[in-house]
């Protein structure tokens, strides 16, 4: 016979306890620029530029071309409802009780990049572009634009090459915009002149391991801030989270219908989003508040028809007659949601959703 099982199962310990997440008005600094999708394409044009979006960097390019911006609320809603583990490669969280993981598996899903194999290091002899920045210690992505536009037009190998370090690094693995940008060490200069090597990179791994490093911190230092960074691509984070609580994407995005998506080509979840709306911190909340509204009207309907059967079975009358004892139960129901402070209604009528839920108010306080 193995160990019985425990008579108490220990929940996982939360970072904030339910009810004491921080809830300043925040902003959230994100260093990704797609705006350099543009100015590749510009340079390029139509034809060389076709030639990357066929490349694994096609997924991220689409979603970078419809210009959605990072909901900053929906990210700190979930950010404040980390739960503590002991997997440094992961992160967790929960939302309408529910628990959620973000890892690499899910940062593939997302963006469609690599995220496993290994990192093969570029052939020797293989140093054929003669980049001005290569003098240097480090580059900045102003650095790989310049030298861009000053390659030759029938270049296109070269062309292409820089093209993609410079999409790379601007989209995926921005750190900072302050003081001309992110300082980048050669190594990756290196492995953009051997376009095997170029290719077949996990720069997945990379941009998910700075995205997760910048999640982790924000979540140990600087949720009680008014504003912190986010690097790396914090886009893909935002599309997990509405992936992961569907309340969340229909109230607050617009993705493409299923029927017009292409079965002959793997469609990556950042491929799917048109629109993402940014809501008030106080609308993502209600959204979770939701799942108790709905379980305590399913439980009351629940405890009316149980009342009602064994009316009629023991005494042979039916509830419909007892409008007041039925309101007398709803009330006590709702007394009882008041009390546990799962759910707090201010009853007014009509009201906005932001004004009608507020989890840390008192009764009787207005919600801002």
């Amino acid at each position: 016979m193995g160990d019985p099982l425990p008579l108490r199962l220990a929940l996982p310990e939360l970072r904030y306890p339910i009810g004491s997440e921080p809830e300043k008005t925040i902003s959230i600094n994100q260093h990704s620029i797609v705006a350099y999708i543009k100015t590749v394409k510009e340079i390029l044009g139509n034809d060389e530029f076709n030639r990357i979006r066929g490349t694994f960097l096609g997924p991220v390019i689409k979603l970078g071309e419809r210009s959605l911006k990072l909901s900053a609320k929906i990210v700190h809603a979930v950010l404040t409802k980390s739960i503590k583990t002991v997997k440094r490669h992961e992160a967790w969280f929960h939302f309408g009780a529910q628990p959620m993981r973000f890892s690499i598996r899910e940062f593939h899903m997302v963006t469609g990049l690599k995220c496993s194999g290994e990192a093969r290091e570029p052939r020797e002899g293989t140093e054929k572009f003669k980049w001005d920045f290569l003098k240097g210690r480090t580059h900045t992505v102003k650095d790989v634009e310049k030298q861009l536009r000053n390659t030759r037009e029938d270049a296109s190998d070269e062309r292409f090459c820089l093209a993609m370090l410079l999409l790379i690094e601007s989209i995926l693995l921005q750190k900072s915009l302050l003081d001309g940008g992110t300082t980048f060490t050669l190594d990756y200069v290196k492995i953009a002149q051997d376009m095997d090597v170029l290719m077949t990179y996990p720069w997945g791994r990379t941009a998910y391991n700075l995205l997760l490093k910048s999640l982790q911190r924000a979540v140990d230092k600087s949720l009680d801030k008014n504003n912190y960074d986010l690097q790396g691509f914090p886009m893909a984070f935002l599309i997990w989270i509405l992936e992961s609580v569907p309340l969340l994407q229909y109230a607050f995005s617009q993705v493409v219908p299923i029927l017009s998506v292409q079965p002959s080509t793997p469609i990556f979840l950042c491929e799917k989003y048109l629109q993402i709306a940014s809501p008030q911190l106080i609308d993502v909340l209600l959204i979770e508040i939701k799942d108790h509204v709905s379980f305590y009207i399913i439980f009351f309907l629940f405890c009316l028809m149980i009342l009602h059967l064994k009316a009629n079975y023991f005494y042979g009358f039916s509830l419909r007659s007892h409008a007041s004892y039925l309101l007398f139960l709803m009330i006590q129901k709702l007394m009882f949601a008041w009390k546990t402070k799962l759910i707090k209604i201010w009853m007014t009528w009509p009201i906005y959703p932001r004004e009608v839920i507020s989890l840390k108010l008192e009764i009787g306080e207005t919600c801002q």
